[in-house]
C-alpha cells in the first residue's frame, strides 16, 4: 500500500516537473482525471491481489486436506 501511494505521488510530481521544464501544461481537469485513473488502477490492483491471495489459501487448504 505504501509503495502504491509512493508511486502515485511520484507520478503527480513528475507531471508537475514536466509542466515546468517543457512549458507544456496539463489542464487541471486532465490532471485530476489522471490522478483518479491512478487511484482506480490502484484499487483494482489491490483487490486482484487480495483475491489471488484468498485463492492461493483455498488451494493450499485443499491440498493439505487431500
Amino acid at each position: 500500500m505504501f509503495l502504491i501511494d509512493f508511486l502515485n505521488k511520484n507520478a503527480f510530481f513528475a507531471i508537475l516537473k514536466l509542466n515546468k521544464n517543457t512549458g507544456f501544461s496539463w489542464k487541471r481537469e486532465k490532471l485530476d482525471k489522471f490522478v483518479v485513473d491512478l487511484r482506480v488502477k490502484q484499487f483494482v490492483a489491490i483487490n486482484c491481489y487480495r483475491l489471488q491471495r484468498e485463492n492461493d489459501k483455498e488451494i493450499n487448504q485443499q491440498r493439505e486436506s487431500a
